[in-house]
């Protein structure tokens, strides 16, 4: 047989299971559409909104126009880097706030299924979470719901979110997306604040190195003044240097005086006042002060006169503070000219101090001091012109990304998705109901194939018989007449095909006590047709010559009867064995088969006894002593192996065992037990052979498929 043909019998096997099995499918998959019905019936529907953000790699500065084109691996890990950054928890807490999501019903802080149950029963108190905890189960349940993603290798974020309300997924959805570039906005315009400052702090250092190394340089052309004035003979240098001591002693005058004048007036020691400045306006002031004194010591305490010395008083002391203050600001400024023309003072001296012609060492001392002053001055400068420019950035930083499309309320729910949901569920069923299919065909349910039948029960499979179609004969309606009808259809091979299997193996007659030889027909459930192929075999057997008895055995419900449409008789199996059985009183009681030879002991009714009981009494034995001394063929139609135990009685009795098995019905289970039964109850070396019944034989391989013309079917 070539690839051509296996595949077209494998073909024909799965329609044949699939036809078999159609109504086993459509139950499957009509119920697993309703529980997908009732699922989509029970689900809320949950809508998703989408927005677009477009990341622009190179990062914006407006104060610098040129274009940094920053492509290839360094982009690609920009843009992935910006996807987490929007999945961030610091941007999902901006929607949190924005939504007031803690308190959302679908969102916010509740008590799971567990708990609530718990909090039912009693066995919790049910608490909400607070704080922190609370927070964070908000924080999870907002990115349970929160999908962002590269849109394949292009410069745009989609950022989805899903919620059982179209305009809650829209809202939340775009203030996430703005929140991630205000964050992003807020990030650059802190960094920039951060490096202002750091270069402020800097800056301060530069200035206060600056002043350092001025000071150094000034102190080393003052520690060495005379050193320089005696070596150089620089009369300039003598009178500049006397000058300045002029002016400390001056400007050590003035600090003092300051001093005294903010002592008296903290003292409010009015006399001391004019003492120490010496001024004729405070002095007429002070005259004054003092005869309001000596009135008011001479005037009455809460008389007008009284009060109006007070005011008096005050009002001149008002005047002398003035006056005290007034001198602390000449004073003052005459120390900022005093502070101005030393610093003038010395700059001259340093000048003419380094002008003048020094000593090697000192050159280069100084040298040294004044590169160190540059060198403060050019990176205070550096630092001073960086600052004025992050500055400036502070106040015009822009966001490197933007929405290019905002996220709208969808018009439909993305989850479920009825029509998904159901092709799923009618695709699952299909599965599901063709892996049934196969399971009750192969295992829970019958034999369909001969190999099958061998590699489960190890037992040979003698026949196949097909169903047959329409009527066996012209007037008859049973399968049994086919074997008359119809001598040359595949039935009719198959029935001698058994009887040719039977032959090989039952064993010699070798006692003269008996010629005659047992053939048990039996099954593992009822209506497996073992009656139609016990009759079938026997009148196999008639027409070959041999003489054949066949026994209904079945007492519990015998059938040969009805189905030899025999009238009522009043001798059947059961008044044989209620007598002594002998050749005389089994020849009243059998009956010929009006179409063959056959012999035929029928059961005539139901028996009303244990039948177990007569099976194993002396009457059987002895009745089936007489058969096999009288017939060459005995062949017992027995009730199934699984319902009754007659068949185990009966099998001691068998020179050869045919079981039955109905063609894709019987369990296998149920025919592996019942043949494991009935084989241990046989005697030994006694064989048995399968017949595998009722098989369709156009619904799937069969080995006489290919020859259907050339038997002559009723």
């Amino acid at each position: 047989m070539d690839d051509s043909q296996i595949t077209e019998i494998d073909i024909r096997g799965i329609l044949g299971l699939l036809r078999r099995q159609i109504r086993l499918i459509i139950s499957t998959i009509l119920i697993v559409l309703g529980i997908a019905t009732i699922t989509l019936f029970t689900l809320k529907p949950i809508y998703t909104s989408t927005a677009l953000v477009l990341v622009d790699p190179n990062k914006k500065n407006l104060l610098d126009t040129s274009v940094l084109d920053i492509g290839g691996a360094t982009a690609s890990a920009r843009i992935d880097s910006e996807v987490e950054i929007l999945k961030a928890n610091s941007t999902l807490l901006s929607a949190i706030e924005t939504h007031g999501l803690v308190s959302d019903e679908e969102f916010g802080v509740k008590l799971d299924r567990i708990e609530r149950l718990s909090a039912w029963l009693r066995i919790s108190e049910g608490r909400l979470p607070t704080g922190d905890q609370a927070l964070q189960g908000v924080l999870t349940n907002v990115g349970k719901s929160l999908q962002v993603k590269r849109r394949g290798l292009t410069y745009l974020i989609s950022v989805s979110f899903s919620a059982e309300t179209p305009t809650k997924a829209a809202s939340v959805a775009n203030v996430i997306a703005k929140s991630y570039i205000d964050n992003q906005l807020r990030a650059k315009v802190s960094g920039a604040s951060a490096t202002r400052d750091i270069l402020g702090a800097r800056i301060s250092d530069a200035s206060a190195a600056i002043a350092s190394s001025e000071a150094a340089l000034g102190d080393y052309v003052f520690a060495n003044i005379d050193r320089i004035s005696s070596q150089t003979g620089n009369v300039q240098l003598t009178s500049l240097t006397s000058q300045l001591a002029n002016l400390e002693k001056q400007r050590q005058k003035n600090i003092l005086m300051s001093s005294l004048i903010n002592r008296v007036v903290k003292d409010r020691d009015w006399s001391e006042l004019t003492t120490k400045l010496g001024l004729n306006a405070v002095a007429d002031l002070e005259q004054q002060r003092r005869k309001i004194v000596d009135d008011l010591s001479r005037s009455v305490v809460g008389e007008a006169v009284f009060v109006n010395l007070q005011y008096e008083l005050v009002k001149v002391e008002k005047q002398m503070e003035e006056k005290a203050k007034s001198e602390l600001t000449r004073l003052s400024q005459s120390r900022f000219k005093i502070s101005s023309e030393t610093n003038n003072l010395k700059g001259q001296i340093r000048v003419s101090a380094i002008s003048s012609d020094l000593p090697a060492d000192m050159v280069t001392e100084i040298f040294e001091l004044q590169q160190n002053a540059e060198e403060a001055r050019t990176q205070y400068q550096g630092l001073l012109s960086r600052l004025r420019e992050v500055e400036t950035q502070v106040d015009l930083q822009v966001a490197d990304s933007r929405i290019v499309s905002a996220a709208l309320p969808p018009e439909r729910p993305s989850f479920p998705n009825n029509k998904l949901v159901l092709a799923l569920a009618g695709l699952i069923g299909v599965g599901i109901g063709i892996g049934l299919a196969f399971l009750n065909e192969h295992y829970i349910g019958g034999f369909t194939t001969l190999a099958q039948v061998e590699a489960v029960l190890t037992t040979p499979v003698l026949a196949v018989f097909p169903k047959l179609k329409g009527k066996a004969s012209a007037d008859g309606k049973l399968p049994t007449l086919a074997i008359l009808n119809t001598p040359l259809s595949s039935f009719s091979e198959n029935v001698r095909r058994l009887r040719i299997g039977i032959e090989k193996a039952l064993p010699e007659i070798v006692s003269e006590n008996r010629s005659g030889r047992v053939i048990l027909v039996c099954s593992a459930v009822p209506s497996e047709g073992k009656t139609t192929a016990a009759l079938s075999l026997a009148r196999t057997y008639a027409l070959s010559g041999k003489s054949t008895l066949l026994i209904d055995a079945d007492m519990r419900r015998p059938s040969l009867q009805k189905e030899l449409g025999i009238a009522d008789i009043n001798k059947g199996l059961m008044e044989v064995l209620s007598g002594l059985p002998s050749a005389n009183v089994l020849s009243s009681a059998i009956v010929e088969d009006k179409n063959t030879d056959l012999q035929i002991l029928v059961g005539s009714k139901n028996s009303k006894v244990p039948t177990d009981q007569m099976f194993a009494s002396n009457m059987f034995k002895s009745l089936m002593a007489v058969t096999v001394r009288k017939f060459d063929i005995v062949i017992l139609d027995s009730p199934p192996v699984g319902p009754v135990v007659d068949a185990l009685y009966l099998a001691q009795y068998a020179d050869f065992l045919v079981f039955v098995v109905r063609w894709a019905s019987t369990s296998q289970n149920e025919v592996r037990a019942a043949l494991s039964s009935i084989k241990d109850a046989l005697p030994d070396n006694v064989e048995t052979g399968i017949v595998l019944n009722l098989q369709e034989k156009k619904m799937v391989g069969y080995q006489y498929s290919s020859y259907d013309g050339y038997y002559e079917e009723g």
